[in-house]
């Protein structure tokens, strides 16, 4: 079995090596305490070659966010080959619920955080809190590691100030940035806070005689035990948050030491970690290569495919050229930007509705929790495709022609396509989807329907530009909507240490969306493009062979017009 890598509030069963965003040698955290991390990890059953990889090296920085500063992570002192084992990590040593000092209150902050998607997050965060609370009495067996971690991720976005957070306006941080502050207040106040309180109550005897009912809630400033106070939480949350893995089945996630010193790069990777398969008792984990590595490289991990929207959000950092990036539209956003383009309230209810009802479960594919990603290559996905098509169709007789028929293909029927969760939205199955496309396809090819259709698809990108806080600097030096991109560069400068970096990272992540937006800007321009050569047909004075390559090519671009469907 392979240890499954925690992402933000989703689990992902993976085959790589998770952990840690990326540390910063500034934060004073691995560079003060790695040698007394290190003797605690040999005295606690930990191994790793020496001869092969150095914990802790340093490196620069290589997001070019705000002004460069070193970066902790692992590196190669040696060839490495694949299926090579470079460290060997005890599963009593990962510091979980049931392994911090007050299991039972840990375990009470996770009966009372709602769901298995919350309650994982919650838990650890707390249990994180609680052995830092034992820590300072003296008591913690952990205490070189937690002297080794940050007391907080400073550059996961939770963490943010709110003067760094409105630079996120716009991006697809913001959404998710609003609804995580919400589940770590709605963590606190449902059981966190009380469990720490209990933590207390149990060490000190003078306190035995509070109540445990009516407690009043507690603010951002309050205390619920021990002088811990909800931005302690927060701060331990996002150390949880940037660097947990599922140790096991039965206790969930946890951190996991020397793991969560490998850092990510998406494509590339060198490691991951698994099971022992030498040790049959399930006792261990390990490193193991997967791809080699030369002397002197850093030895990278993955996380998984994340866009830079993800890792920001989860873990602190952004990837320069990150091939996973993406940006991300709601149903209520296609909705607004086809009422702006003159189609009819009713029309846009009643078609969205439609195809959900044929295409998912209930009420969730192509309601308002669907969400559709275009990448870096601007396609829009075909479930996006679809959304443009049912709105743009004028013939509303053809339009239940396209969906009767579509339902008779493939042994599947209306409403039984059913759909799956990824990325924190709903999305409709993809045979159900295909069948759909396949029988929606020649009028997708309909110059008026595409027409009206790429309408949509550019005023939702251009509803989507406005959002922004400010255009980022293009390569040209312009903001990605024609407006001055300095301003981005002048704030910057004016900016130091946490604020530079942080304004930094803001306009990495904004720059990538813009770039996807204009790629995906281009996308719509092409079908326009295609439409008005298609219009001219054998007009133009060319010779014989000029107008049959002209026909032939637009008859191709007909036939492959939408061509995502293939």
């Amino acid at each position: 079995m392979i240890a499954a890598r925690v992402v933000g509030r989703r689990h992902f069963q993976d085959s790589s090596v998770g952990g840690g965003a990326t540390p910063r040698l500034a934060r004073g955290g691995r560079a003060g305490g790695m040698d007394d991390f290190k003797a605690w990890l040999r005295s606690s059953d930990f191994w790793w070659d020496e001869s092969a990889i150095e914990l802790g090296a340093s490196f620069p920085s290589t997001d070019g966010a705000g002004p460069p500063a070193p970066r902790a992570g692992v590196r190669a002192l040696r060839r490495l080959e694949a299926g090579d084992v470079l460290a060997r990590i005890p599963r009593a040593w990962c510091l979980t619920r049931a392994s911090c000092a007050y299991p039972d209150a840990a375990s009470r902050a996770r009966a009372s955080s709602g769901g298995d998607e919350e309650r994982w997050l919650a838990c650890l965060g707390a249990a994180l809190l609680l052995e830092r609370r034992a820590a300072s009495r003296g008591a913690s067996s952990f205490a070189p590691y937690l002297a080794s971690l940050p007391g907080a991720e400073p550059d996961v976005v939770a963490s943010w100030p709110d003067r760094h957070r409105r630079l996120l306006a716009g991006t697809d941080v913001d959404v998710a940035l609003r609804d995580e502050r919400a589940q770590a207040r709605a963590e606190w106040d449902g059981g966190v806070a009380e469990a720490l309180a209990e933590a207390e109550r149990r060490d000190d005897a003078e306190t035995t005689n509070e109540t445990t009912t009516s407690r009043p809630a507690l603010g951002d400033g309050a205390v619920a035990g021990g002088g811990v106070s909800f931005e302690d939480f927060l701060a331990a949350r996002s150390v949880a948050s940037s660097r947990a893995f599922t140790v096991d089945p039965t206790v969930g996630a946890g951190l996991v030491p020397i793991a969560d010193l490998f850092n990510h790069r998406t494509g590339g990777h060198h490691v991951r970690l698994t099971d022992d398969p030498e040790d049959p008792g399930g006792g261990f984990l390990v490193v193991r290569c997967v791809a080699p590595a030369d002397p002197g490289e850093e030895v990278f991990n993955s996380y998984g495919v994340l866009g830079n929207a993800k890792l920001l959000r989860s873990y602190g950092f952004a990837q320069p050229n990150n091939p996973a990036d993406v940006v991300t539209f709601d149903v209520p956003a296609v909705r607004a930007a086809a009422a702006m383009r003159g189609v009819a309230g009713e029309r846009v209810a009643a078609r969205l509705g439609r195809i959900r009802r044929h295409l998912g479960p209930g009420d969730a594919a192509f309601g308002d929790a669907a969400t559709f990603e275009i990448k870096a290559d601007g396609a829009p996905p075909e479930a996006l495709l679809l959304a443009l098509w049912a709105l743009a169709e004028d013939d509303e007789a053809r339009f239940e022609d396209v969906l009767a028929r579509a339902s008779t293909r493939g042994g599947g029927g209306g409403g039984g396509g059913g759909g799956f969760e990824d990325g924190g939205g709903v999305r409709p199955t993809a045979e159900a989807a295909a069948r759909l496309a396949e029988v929606a396809r020649p009028r997708l090819a309909d110059a008026a329907t595409k027409a009206r259709a790429m309408d949509v698809l550019e005023e939702l990108i251009r509803r989507r530009r406005a959002m922004y806080y400010r255009a980022p600097p293009t390569e040209e030096g312009t903001g990605g909507d024609g407006r001055d991109g300095e301003g981005f560069r002048r704030e910057a400068s004016s900016d130091s240490g946490s604020d530079a970096r942080r304004r930094g990272l803001a306009a990495a992540l904004a720059a990538s969306e813009f770039r996807i937006l204009s790629a995906a800007e281009r996308f719509a321009a092409g079908e326009r493009s295609a439409l008005e050569e298609g219009s001219f047909g054998g007009e133009r004075p060319e010779d014989d062979g000029g107008k049959r390559r002209k026909t032939a090519a637009a008859a191709s671009r007909a036939d492959d017009a939408f061509s995502l469907f293939d």
